[in-house]
């Protein structure tokens, strides 16, 4: 079996992750937490490496310094009634 080149990654990819794809990325070294962003181009091939544009980095990024990641989940708020409404609810005052 042969290893995929890397149009067949960019292939990939470009069939998973659509532009505006949310990932954490490495810009320089691979070490610590990464940036948060998100694609802004299709993925290309740039020299012999895969590449993706992220936010207002210059240049392509290469894919395997790029983790997809999901959307956070936006904020659950809960209703709460305080003890004063209760009471205004009884007749006392709040």
């Amino acid at each position: 079996m042969t290893s995929p080149t890397a149009q067949d990654v960019v292939d990939a990819w470009n069939e998973s992750f659509p532009p505006g794809t949310p990932v954490r990325y490495w810009p320089g070294s691979l070490y610590g937490a990464g940036q948060i962003g998100a694609t802004t181009s299709v993925a290309w091939v740039q020299g012999e490496v895969p590449v993706v544009r992220v936010g207002r980095e210059a240049g392509g990024i290469a894919l395997d310094r790029i983790d997809p990641c999901p959307e956070p989940e936006p904020p659950v708020y809960v209703a709460y009634e305080s003890p004063c409404d209760e009471c205004a609810a009884e007749g006392g005052t709040s």
